[in-house]
């Protein structure tokens, strides 16, 4: 009995330790109206008093991601989206005669994160790294540094032929979802645990019948393919079932896609209870 009690104590303050001492890391994917999962997975977190120390996003995950990291709980996410209209298509897009890269600019989102985020990287309250492709150099790159924080958080999110295309020194930057959709691989070696969120990762492969649905299913194996090595990458992945009653599309359901994400934490939780060893204590 004193045995087993000894050999109890040793494994409680290890873990205990380990816990406190070890930093862990948030790999948040793209994923347009999908996204608003990853505000619904960062309460459920919340709740269960999972704290993140690093995050990495593409594209809403990007938008998502910054946030947290300047300090934004999900809710005041959600009061912003209202507040700017984050929630309408026509909001968001907005036909630009004007632009020759893009039928709208990014002008609704530009001014949400202007009231949240500083203008630098460094000014954070946490570590963030942003995916975004270059068009100019034909890379994918994944910044964490320096100034320019809005123009990279928005050129990940700016969908080609959608969005006009972001100027940052030089360079034309689109979505980061292009090249790497899940980019976990900032994250590596900065972060002893890495967790994921992929609102993409798992859609239905029925027969397609329409020419919107064959164009779809291709953009979705793209970002799929580029996003493997991100999720392997992974120590805990959580793939909220969300493309099952949703779409890219769908930001005026951004309150049940919400709903969709703290339901699959909360879920994953329930069946990978040792996650919650991430606990700060």
């Amino acid at each position: 009995m004193k045995r087993f009690c000894s050999v109890f104590l040793v494994v409680f303050f290890v873990t205990t330790s380990v816990a406190e001492g070890r930093k862990v890391g948030l790999t948040l994917s793209g994923g347009g109206a999908l996204g608003f999962a990853h505000v619904g997975a960062l309460q459920a977190f919340a709740d269960n008093g999972i704290e993140f120390d690093c995050v990495a996003g593409t594209s809403m995950g990007a938008i998502v991601g910054s946030l947290y990291a300047a300090g934004v709980a999900p809710q005041e996410m959600l009061q912003l989206t209202e507040r700017h209209g984050l929630n309408k298509t026509l909001k968001l897009i907005s036909v630009q005669r004007s632009s020759k890269t893009g039928i709208s600019s990014h002008k609704a989102l530009r001014e949400a994160l202007e009231e949240c985020l500083p203008k630098s990287f460094d000014s954070l309250q946490k570590p963030f790294f942003v995916s975004v492709t270059n068009l100019t150099t034909t890379q994918n790159e994944m910044v964490g540094t320096g100034k320019n924080l809005i123009d990279y958080v928005v050129a990940s999110a700016s969908v080609p032929g959608i969005f006009e295309v972001v100027d940052i020194a030089g360079n034309q930057y689109v979505d980061g979802g292009v090249l790497n959709n899940m980019p976990t691989q900032a994250l590596v070696g900065l972060c002893d645990v890495i967790v994921g969120v992929d609102v993409v990762a798992d859609y239905e492969k029925n027969k397609l019948q329409r020419t919107r649905e064959v164009t779809t299913r291709a953009l979705r194996m793209m970002i799929q393919s580029n996003s493997l090595q991100g999720q392997q990458l992974c120590d805990f992945l959580i793939k909220p079932q969300v493309l099952k009653d949703f779409s890219e599309t769908d930001f005026d359901k951004y309150q049940e896609i919400y709903q969709c994400g703290y339901n699959a934490v909360k879920q994953f939780i329930a069946k990978n209870p040792k996650i919650l060893l991430l606990k700060k204590q």
